[in-house]
């Protein structure tokens, strides 16, 4: 072999290696692009899957909540129909609050003048 064979020859050789060096190397990428992929969508589905468990029990905690409340206001207004309102005693408490303090703010006014 002559020098130029053997030159001609390394040069092959290198080329070969960086040939595989570059298909080795969009193997990788392929590899890494499938995996992350994968992995993504094994995310979205476990994501989804949770909201979509969150979102029942929200649903059906806000049912349960309401239905309480309806209970608990239908009970209030039935307590609050069903009760007799003493028209009469509360016109006289208010005649006595109302007027018997108007009463002791004149006398006390006219107290002061003197």
């Amino acid at each position: 072999m002559t020098e130029t064979d053997v030159i001609g020859h390394l040069l092959n050789i290198e080329q070969q290696a960086a040939d595989l060096l570059l298909d080795a190397q969009t193997e990788a990428d392929r590899r890494i692009a499938e995996a992350r992929n994968t992995a993504e969508n094994q995310y979205k589905t476990q994501y989804e899957k949770l909201i979509q468990d969150f979102e029942s029990k929200y649903s059906s905690e806000v049912k349960a909540v309401d239905t309480i409340h309806d209970s608990t206001m239908s009970n209030y207004k039935d307590t609050i129909n069903h009760n007799e309102t003493d028209t009469k005693a509360f016109d006289a408490l208010m005649n006595e609050l109302l007027f018997n303090s108007l009463e002791k703010t004149s006398k006390t006014n006219t107290a002061r003048k003197f």
